[in-house]
């Protein structure tokens, strides 16, 4: 996994951690589960970085989309529940 993505769910685990007072180990999928999304594109990235997937087995222009489509997704949940705690 590349050092970026690695600090990006690092923030985001953080984050979630802090919002939604998770353990330390929780996973992503338990994150975006909480939050109320699908993580099936989010962990199909992250399964070809880890070598887990072959780049061929999953549609790369539709998990892009629904990979983004996530993110942007947990980082306005994430900021509403801040803005709310604050």
């Amino acid at each position: 996994m590349r050092a970026d993505a690695r600090d990006n769910r690092a923030r985001i685990m953080t984050a979630a951690d802090e919002v939604f007072g998770r353990s330390p180990g929780a996973s992503t999928d338990d994150v975006a589960r909480l939050a109320g999304f699908r993580p099936e594109s989010f962990i199909a990235v992250l399964d070809v970085r880890e070598g887990k997937r072959q780049p061929r087995e999953i549609s790369a222009r539709s998990t892009l989309r629904e990979y983004l489509e996530l993110i942007e997704q947990v980082t306005d949940e994430v900021d509403r529940r801040l803005a709310d705690a604050g």
